[in-house]
């Protein structure tokens, strides 16, 4: 394993790198202006960005472990999101969610995102074609 190889300062030097890394994406996620969301196997969410909370008008603490279905901002249950996930998981692909019942301007771009032990979520960007004006 390569942390066994490394002496202290290397080790060091490789736990600050990482701890920058991980301030930079988390930075990084929460001024993306495109709304974006990490969901389970189950389609529950586990993380939205700010971008998210604005678009849906909800706060990350109330939607998580919640589906798209059992929010209000959502209408109704969109079988196209659901089947796009299963093909995200099954697939280990990136498949692409045309407009949805209640987002008629908006596109999803689901993607699978793996845990720290391997297991794929299903990881997604929501991007408005216009404003529906």
């Amino acid at each position: 394993m390569l942390w066994e190889k490394l002496d202290d300062t290397e080790l060091a030097k490789a736990a600050r790198t990482t701890n920058g890394v991980l301030q930079i994406v988390t930075e990084f996620l929460a001024m993306l202006p495109v709304p974006a969301f990490v969901k389970d196997k189950r389609g529950r969410l586990i993380f939205l960005n700010a971008a998210a909370e604005r678009l849906w008008k909800t706060k990350a603490h109330k939607a998580i472990g919640k589906t798209f279905s059992q929010l209000a901002y959502w209408k109704c249950s969109d079988a196209a999101v659901r089947a796009g996930e299963r093909l995200v998981l099954l697939e280990q692909a990136t498949h692409v969610v045309g407009s949805v019942n209640s987002m008629p301007h908006c596109f999803m771009l689901l993607f699978p995102v793996l845990d720290a032990d391997g297991d794929a979520l299903i990881g997604g960007i929501a991007v408005q074609t216009h404003d529906g004006k």
